[in-house]
């Protein structure tokens, strides 16, 4: 099949940069806004981290002027209040509104590092791993680190840890609460559910090849959080490719995808193979939204809420979509 076309980006492992990153993986400046005026701890700096490259990254004050290449930590920044110190972003940063007025740096994989230096960071955060662009960045002069969460208690340390870097360590304290507390609320209202009870689920990363969410990912964590069992739960990687064989096998009762052309093909009997699946008989093949439940970032708790809503809209007050 064609793959669907694809209108937003969320952190969810493009196949091709999947593959791509196993194999590889900024004029403006008088006119930008004036740098964040910072509650600076001069007994907090310098501050040395290992970031999720594995290369040590020092910072002697808190960063004031921060360009985003990747929404989830866009959207961290916003959360812990430092939203005002970012001075670029990647395309697909969108959330939250207010990040729309800034300028934007080129994709994940392409930036424009023209561009991100005439911007003047003290700090570039990376998301795809790309040691090239970490070299390059700081063959540049630049400081860059990459932040990339894999799985849910990755997120609540990266929420910290930037929130330690970037001197808002109570902001992003209270970021990490609320998303527990939230959390923690939905896991009490399904904790009642007998194992042999909960949905099997199947999450769709890719359809063609097909690739889903494996323990090791924060998807994976939050379809468990939500109260259903995730069919790929014993793959042996976070985002493993899933043969239509091994989906027959798990036989899912439910099954998410963030593709419109997915559900449809999938509601018109349009997939070979998939018609005799529980979920498809039943109808609850469900249309996620790919930037609330694909990103790595404070939007994890809301991905479970409304996770758990599909999963038993009996117990949300919901019904179902048809």
């Amino acid at each position: 099949m064609r793959h669907p076309r694809r209108t937003r980006m969320a952190q969810r492992p493009h196949p091709r940069a999947l593959l791509g990153m196993l194999a590889t993986l900024l004029l403006v400046a008088l006119l930008l806004p004036s740098p964040a005026v910072v509650a600076e701890d001069p007994s907090a700096y310098p501050f040395t981290f290992t970031d999720d490259s594995g290369r040590a990254v020092t910072l002697e004050a808190p960063p004031r002027r921060v360009v985003s290449l990747g929404p989830s930590n866009t959207e961290i920044l916003y959360a812990i209040g430092a939203g005002d110190r970012l001075v670029g972003v990647d395309v697909y940063s969108d959330y939250p509104p207010e990040v729309e007025g800034l300028p934007k740096v080129g994709q994940l994989l392409e930036p424009d590092f023209e561009r991100i230096v005439a911007l003047r960071p003290d700090l570039v955060l990376l998301i795809n791993l790309s040691q090239e662009h970490q070299e390059r960045l700081r063959a540049l002069g630049l400081n860059a680190a990459h932040i990339n969460a894999a799985t849910l208690a990755d997120v609540y340390d990266r929420i910290l840890l930037l929130g330690r870097a970037l001197d808002r360590e109570d902001e992003a304290r209270r970021v990490v609460e609320e998303m527990q507390r939230r959390i923690e609320a939905v896991r009490r209202r399904v904790a009642s559910v007998p194992p042999a009870d909960r949905p099997r689920v199947f999450y769709e990363v890719w359809p063609d090849p097909l690739m889903t969410a494996g323990p090791g990912s924060f998807i994976h964590d939050v379809i468990e959080l939500a109260g259903g069992e995730n069919v790929a739960a014993d793959a042996p990687a976070p985002w493993p490719a899933f043969s239509l064989e091994s989906l027959v096998e798990r036989a899912p009762q439910v099954i998410l995808t963030p593709f419109a052309e997915s559900v449809q093909a999938l509601r018109e009997d349009g997939r070979p193979g998939w018609s005799g699946f529980p979920a498809v008989r039943a109808g609850r093949i469900h249309l996620v939204d790919q930037d609330v439940v694909g990103r790595p970032g404070p939007r994890v708790a809301q991905a479970v809420e409304e996770l758990a809503a599909l999963f038993y809209p009996e117990r949300f007050g919901r019904e179902e979509a048809p």
